[in-house]
């Protein structure tokens, strides 16, 4: 066996009565956390709880020092779990301790018990691996529900002929718990599911793009979280090239190659409050013709009274495209080189919208907000409110000094970026009141996809 191999893995629910097993192949450089996400897919598991790796069967050890080697998830170490982080472990390392062997654990209440067995190991066709389920038999069982015999109870239960109460209570539970309240069956196990939930899985958290980029570096549950908002929101791991839309060229990038023109030479003056000098403001505007944007209808421009221009500046600024140097707003190499060419100046763009920010609690509300707007969800709406309170929720963020969750109307910040090209968007596509337009919200959603698909450079 090699890194580069591609492993056929079976996999068995130690003591289930019939057996749940699966038969999947597997990449044998995974890391342990990203080979915990495959089984959880595989299995059908929802990822909400501790879960870890072994070398050695934990069940022959109760009550008494553990053997061999343990690989537990972040959040386990984080409860003081003796242990390795499974992130500098790979699968095929990890088999090696106990030569083809390795137990998996989910739920450290229910303690699921996972064997895996190494049947084969042959190279990656094409030099590309991915996972996907072979064959398995029955569905997991639902979580929270107590261990196999609290499981095993409420299937007896859930097959009574004529249920009491109690037992149309726990049919009721076992349905809305699984997620699978008209269709829920216990002895099916939907294989073409867990192959496309996995064929996202490695489309994005494998890719090159901002959002697997992004996703690659937050826990396994909340990347399982974040794929199936993403699957919703049709983001593929498509990348933006000559798909870039015509109207991102005169109404995105337009402004930068101008501000960059300003900036060339002898640059921006500022002024003693280092804002662009008035008489360059209104230039700016005029060759935008961004007149009554901001609601300043003013003859003298005043970048401290137009935020549009104000951020235009910052994002530039943060794309590496200009700099302030002794007073005065000076384009930048980088900037003069890509001024001339849009093509290559839309795709630094795309690339540098998230990458340009270093604020982590930044880049996840920009990011919510993106996954909203793919959603095509109504912007400034409860929804919209809703779901990105959820989005950061799932990734830790609480409020106040109990900790609490986010609510409906928590302020989650997002960079000046996504504030910035919202707002051209609404002013490109305003109404007849000047309010954000329905043409508005598709252009802003058709930009979120194409920022969560773009390269990362």
């Amino acid at each position: 066996m090699t890194s580069r191999d591609l492993l056929t893995l079976r996999i068995e629910l130690m003591e289930s009565q019939p057996l749940i097993w699966r038969r999947i192949q597997i990449p044998a450089d995974l890391d342990l956390a990203a080979a915990g996400d495959i089984i959880q897919i595989a299995m059908g598991w929802d990822n909400s709880h501790l879960q870890s790796f072994h070398s050695a069967d934990p069940t022959q050890g109760w009550g008494k020092p553990q053997t061999g080697t343990s690989w537990y998830d972040q959040l386990a170490l984080d409860e003081e779990l003796e242990g390795q982080p499974q992130e500098g472990t790979t699968l095929g390392q990890a088999l090696a301790v106990n030569p083809g062997t390795l137990f998996y654990v989910y739920d450290f209440g229910d303690n699921w018990m996972h064997r895996l067995t190494l049947e084969s190991a042959t190279p990656c066709p094409g030099g590309q691996c991915a996972a996907r389920v072979l064959e398995g038999e029955l569905r997991a069982p639902v979580e929270d529900s107590g261990g196999l015999s609290g499981w095993y109870d409420k299937l007896e239960e859930f097959n009574a002929e004529q249920p009491s109460e109690e037992q149309q209570e726990t049919i009721d539970w076992l349905r809305w718990r699984s997620g699978d309240e008209l269709d829920f069956d216990p002895m099916t196990y939907n294989q073409q599911a867990a192959n496309r939930e996995l064929e996202l899985y490695f489309s994005l958290v494998a890719g090159d793009s901002v959002f697997g980029q992004w996703l690659r570096a937050k826990p396994s549950g909340v990347r399982r979280y974040a794929l199936i908002l993403a699957s919703e929101a049709g983001i593929t791991d498509d990348t933006p090239g000559a798909r870039i839309p015509e109207w991102f060229f005169t109404e995105m990038v337009r402004p930068f190659q101008v501000l960059i023109e300003l900036a060339q030479g002898e640059g921006i003056k500022l002024t003693p409050a280092s804002w662009m000098n008035p008489k360059a403001v209104a230039e700016l505007v005029d060759r935008l013709q961004w007149e009554g944007i901001d609601y300043e209808s003013s003859s003298r421009k005043r970048e401290h009274t137009m935020h549009t221009v104000a951020q235009l500046r910052e994002v530039a600024r943060m794309a590496g495209l200009v700099r302030v140097y002794r007073g005065r707003v000076l384009a930048t190499k980088k900037g003069s080189e890509l001024a001339g060419d849009e093509q290559r100046l839309a795709r630094h763009l795309l690339n540098a919208i998230n990458t340009a920010e270093k604020d982590e609690g930044l880049r996840d509300g920009t990011i919510a907000y993106w996954l909203c707007r793919a959603a095509g969800i109504e912007a400034l709406s409860d929804a919209a409110s809703d779901y990105i309170t959820e989005v950061m929720n799932s990734l830790g963020y609480r409020m106040g000094p109990l900790g609490q969750p986010l609510g409906r109307h928590a302020v989650v910040h997002r960079s000046t970026v996504a504030l910035l090209f919202e707002e051209l968007a609404r002013w490109h596509r305003r109404d007849s009141g000047g309010y954000f337009s329905k043409p508005a919200q598709e252009h802003v959603d058709e930009f979120a996809r194409m920022v969560l698909q773009a390269p990362v450079s």
